[in-house]
């Protein structure tokens, strides 16, 4: 079902109830939203806590590399 604007239901989680309408995310980059960074609470949101976990560790040979090579150039 569709409302005026053409927007369909949105369902944010198995427990939770669809939103009828429109939806808005924000992201702020520029600190004129929030006081602190919420990127990483957002991709821990979006993902939960274990896809958050497994995505820390795929990412961590990439952070090993990363810091070897910033010491190494120096």
């Amino acid at each position: 079902m569709s409302n005026l604007f053409g927007a369909q239901p949105v369902q944010l989680a198995e427990t939770d109830e669809p939103i009828e309408g429109p939806v808005l995310i924000a992201f702020d980059f520029d600190g004129t939203l929030t006081v602190k960074d919420s990127f990483l609470a957002f991709l821990r949101w979006r993902s939960g806590p274990v896809g958050y976990a497994f995505g820390l560790v795929r990412l961590t040979p990439n952070l090993i590399r990363y810091l070897f090579h910033r010491i190494a150039s120096g």
